[in-house]
């Protein structure tokens, strides 16, 4: 994939999502490709949920837990 069509932010991650769920909502008025448009929003939501707010809260913690093992270590050494 081009490197200019990564999302570069959070944000425009999110921008792309939500305008891929409005996509896939007028798909729900289907009664064939129902299933399939709901499990494509939900899938959108929630990976979109993940990459913009659980997964920067966990690189965070564990960056916050690295430097504070190493200020403990230069203390006591």
């Amino acid at each position: 994939m081009p490197r200019s069509l990564l999302p570069r932010s959070p944000a425009r991650a999110a921008l792309f999502a939500v305008a891929a769920m409005i996509g896939a909502a007028f798909i729900l008025t289907d009664p064939i490709f129902q299933g399939l448009a709901i499990s494509l929003l939900f899938g959108l939501f929630s990976s979109t949920l993940l990459m913009v707010l659980a997964i920067p809260a966990i690189c965070i913690v564990l960056r916050g837990n690295a430097a504070d093992h190493r200020d403990r270590s230069n203390i006591q050494g």
